[in-house]
């Protein structure tokens, strides 16, 4: 026994350091990650969308991974495309609204191709500021629940999943140069604020997006040719390549955590005088995205239309937070060549209550919780019962 002893300790040496050792390198450099909750008429859009991202799969050293959810009453799907091959799991359950079932997705794709860089996308209906793709027909997985048939993925614990994600990467703190709202009006301020401490840039629109788009393979080719491409360079891309691409903006994730000292420092410019403004100020200002009761509205000219008339104070206060939208917040703006309706956006929205009481509902959501900008909002929003006027009405969202 004692000739082994040097044996036995040399192995447990060994062994230890094989457990301090750097993790093998990764075999992607790229891993674009698709969440397709489909369970709604959108359904159309995933045959079609899954056959050009396995075409553009076939590039050497990019994966793609979905996690899809269909009409279908059969269970979600993990399908992992790796050049050729097509491989699916089956998993027991229906909720495609239930956040666990997005970072149990997240988990396993990290393992089945682990790469050096992942963009993060999230198709399907964009819906109230909480609300990111809905699910028709979900299944609960707790008897006890029994909220409306109807589920929609929250944002907010969204945003968690994705952080936890990021910080927990088994191969160290995951890169992601991108997360793509492919939905409509996130690029709402209190929406891309559940994202912050994520990707390096938010992609999203203030307006209507359609369906099913045309980006897919033109992405993957660019990412394989490009393996170091920043998130401005794959956002161009997208809006380029993309016939359906109307207006969409380019959000650089670490200046949000400057929102709440922005928002406080307009707030306080705009409500503590005499005159502050009422809903009278902005009643004007068109909504560039409608869900429900409830409406987006250019940032900037929301800002700009309160402001006018209070001074200088106040005119200073809206354009230091034009400054910081234009040239800290948006990294890019892109609109086709064209497009009207979007031609004085600053790429960024609000969202302004249809009556001040509908706050309330919003009393977890960052942007009301960590500083004043709820307090414009309600000063902002229309009496109970007022007929809202300079707005579109509500639209389908997609």
């Amino acid at each position: 026994m004692r000739a082994l002893a040097p044996l036995v300790v040399a192995l447990l040496l060994a062994a230890c350091a094989a457990r301090r050792s750097p993790p093998a390198p990764p075999r992607y450099d790229w891993h674009f990650l698709y969440v397709m909750p489909y369970d709604n008429d959108l359904d159309r859009c995933a045959a079609p969308i899954t056959t050009a991202l396995q075409r553009g799969a076939r590039r050497p050293r990019v994966a793609v991974s979905i996690l899809y959810d269909g009409v279908a009453r059969d269970g979600l799907r993990r399908i992992h495309l790796r050049g050729s091959r097509r491989h699916e799991v089956r998993i027991h359950a229906e909720d495609s609204a239930d956040p666990a079932q997005v970072a149990s997705f997240l988990e396993a794709a990290t393992r089945e191709a682990p790469a050096r860089r992942y963009v993060l996308v999230f198709l399907d209906h964009g819906g109230a500021l909480d609300q990111m793709g809905y699910d028709e027909r979900a299944q609960r997985s707790d008897p006890g629940d029994a909220g409306p048939e109807t589920r929609w993925l929250s944002a907010r614990a969204t945003g968690d999943v994705v952080r936890a994600w990021m910080r927990g990467h088994r191969l160290g703190p995951a890169e992601v140069p991108l997360v793509f709202f492919q939905q409509c009006g996130r690029a709402s301020i209190e929406a891309l604020l559940h994202f912050r401490g994520t990707a390096e840039g938010l992609l999203a629109s203030q307006r209507a997006m359609a369906a099913c788009n045309t980006y897919y393979e033109p992405l993957l080719e660019f990412a394989a040719a490009h393996p170091e491409a920043s998130p401005t360079a794959l956002a161009v891309v997208i809006a380029r390549t993309d016939v359906q691409h109307r207006s969409a903006a380019l959000v650089r994730t670490a200046a949000l955590d400057g929102w709440n000292a922005r928002a406080d420092a307009l707030a306080s410019a705009l409500l503590d005088r005499p005159d502050a403004p009422t809903h009278d100020a902005v009643a004007s200002v068109p909504a560039c995205f409608s869900y429900g009761l409830e409406r987006n509205y250019d940032l900037l000219a929301v800002t700009r239309a309160a402001a006018a008339g209070r001074g200088p104070a106040a005119t200073e206060a809206a354009a230091r937070m034009e400054r910081w939208v234009r040239d800290e917040l948006v990294a890019v703006h892109l609109r086709r060549d064209g497009d009207v309706e979007s031609a004085g956006w600053c790429g960024v929205a609000t969202h302004l209550p249809s009556f001040a009481p509908m706050l309330d509902l919003y009393r977890l959501q960052p942007a009301y919780r960590e500083s004043r900008w709820g307090d414009l909002a309600r000063a902002l929003a229309p009496p109970l019962g007022m007929t809202i006027r300079g707005g579109r009405p509500p639209t389908k969202a997609r």
